[in-house]
């Protein structure tokens, strides 16, 4: 097998001649060629388990067809009978060609109508609720998907700060739970990649088709709504996210979603932000792709530490509590300064932002710098000691800490008394240098003394 297939061979593989090729706007992955518009190939990396998933894509797409009103690419197969050809270094796959314009791109989504928004998540609830109990239980591995994002977490942990990487796994927690008591027979279709750019509408805006199923699975409609509110609350017209909380709830409300799904949501929402980074870590060859990087990490830094109470329940290691954690780990008497002075980390709003000054790029192109605002008080700090975000982030909540109890106790607070201290050593060091600046004075006197002419 030669290492790589030129395009026509590829094409001819799958019994198509074509004179005309063009590759989509505003993919992700420069990986899809469609031919005189009536067909496409896509090409994927070799991966452990992608010949499976084709299989199990093709028999998916099959499935949910008679149940939607939309159109959807009909799978083909070469001319062995196979859905899928191996190269040296990739998979390639092919299916007919849906006419349409998508709804919108990945890249400007922010600039969506809410009457476009409202159709994607509408059509969404719409595609979960007709696909249930599709009797394909073979294909409904519900412990898949927690298994598949502690593996995206492992390889991206080093990015993340320790606080982040601690949410990530509580969230993973959380979320294994609740699937224990969730059986197949509940399970729908998961697109898996569901939002404005894999939705094809006609002239006057109406959705005729749904197209790439390369993350499609059987599962909890939960995974589906927290990729697809994920990707649609990402502005890349910032360099560092700030989340959008009025967007984010009429996402939930124009979903249906019921307000006692809205603690696990958040759950999924923190591993579909974790997706998304894994995302752009993998794509090398994307063009900007530090760039985005970079605000995908922001977005789940972001994400986790809003996240740390929401909802009645938190996630840890050995199960659930309903007692809510503090947003970072501290010394005791920080912490038990905290309980003491009832601060809650669902009172404190945190921002990442760049830095300033000295530090190189380190600093001035990266969100080292952490910003805190204490609602209650009005109190806000801003920390960029460290070239480390997790470092930044711990200094400026003690700091933060710190200033609500000199608020509150004025002289009788320990940074008060921190401070005073500091002013009495300055006090005595001034005395013993004035003190030592007058016996010089005095010694050199005496010098002068001697130097006089002896009569």
């Amino acid at each position: 097998m030669p290492k790589s297939f030129p395009l026509a061979e590829i094409a001819q593989a799958f019994g198509i001649n074509f004179q005309a090729v063009k590759q989509p706007e505003h993919s992700f992955f420069d990986n899809v060629f469609i031919l005189d518009e009536k067909f496409v190939l896509k090409a994927r990396y070799k991966s452990a388990g992608l010949s499976e998933h084709i299989e199990k894509e093709a028999v998916l797409v099959s499935a949910i067809r008679p149940r939607i009103s939309w159109n959807v690419p009909e799978p083909m197969r070469t001319t062995k009978g196979e859905l899928f050809l191996a190269s040296a270094d990739r998979i390639w796959t092919g299916s007919s060609f849906l006419p349409g314009r998508t709804l919108g791109n990945w890249k400007m989504l922010p600039q969506a109508t809410d009457a476009e928004n409202k159709s994607v998540l509408a059509s969404l609830r719409s595609l979960h609720d007709a696909t249930k109990n599709l009797e394909l239980h073979a294909y409904a591995d519900l412990s898949a998907f927690p298994r598949d994002l502690l593996e995206k977490h492992r390889k991206i942990e080093h990015l993340l700060s320790p606080h982040a990487n601690q949410r990530i796994k509580n969230a993973v927690a959380r979320v294994e739970e609740s699937r224990r008591s969730f059986s197949g027979e509940e399970a729908c279709f998961i697109h898996g990649d569901y939002h404005h750019g894999n939705l094809l509408v006609d002239v006057v805006g109406h959705m005729t088709g749904l197209i790439d199923f390369d993350r499609s699975s059987i599962g909890h409609s939960l995974e589906d709504l927290s990729v697809t509110v994920a990707i649609c609350l990402s502005d890349y017209r910032s360099a560092d996210f700030t989340f959008n909380d009025p967007l984010y709830k009429q996402f939930l409300d124009w979903y249906g979603l019921h307000s006692d799904e809205q603690s696990l949501f958040a759950e999924y929402f923190i591993l579909a932000c974790v997706t998304s980074v894994w995302n752009f870590f993998a794509a090398q060859v994307l063009e900007n792709r530090d760039f985005y990087l970079s605000y995908q990490i922001s977005k789940l830094q972001n994400v986790c530490a809003r996240f740390t109470t929401e909802g009645s329940k938190t996630a840890l290691p050995g199960g659930t509590s309903n007692e809510p954690r503090f947003p970072v780990e501290l010394r005791p008497r920080y912490m038990e300064l905290a309980r003491e002075l009832k601060i809650s980390g669902a009172d404190i709003d945190e921002h990442f932002i760049r830095g300033k000054g000295h530090g190189g790029q380190k600093i001035n192109k990266t969100s080292s710098c952490v910003e805190l605002n204490h609602r209650p008080t009005g109190i806000s700090v801003r920390v960029q000691q460290y070239r480390e975000q997790h470092k930044n982030r711990i200094e400026a909540y003690k700091l933060l800490i710190e200033k609500i109890e000199e608020r509150e106790k004025g002289s009788e607070s320990r940074r008060a008394k921190e401070n005073f201290k500091i002013r009495k050593q300055k006090m005595r060091r001034s005395r013993k240098a004035k003190e030592k600046m007058l016996d010089e004075k005095k010694k050199r006197g005496e010098q002068k003394k001697l130097r006089k002419d002896i009569i």
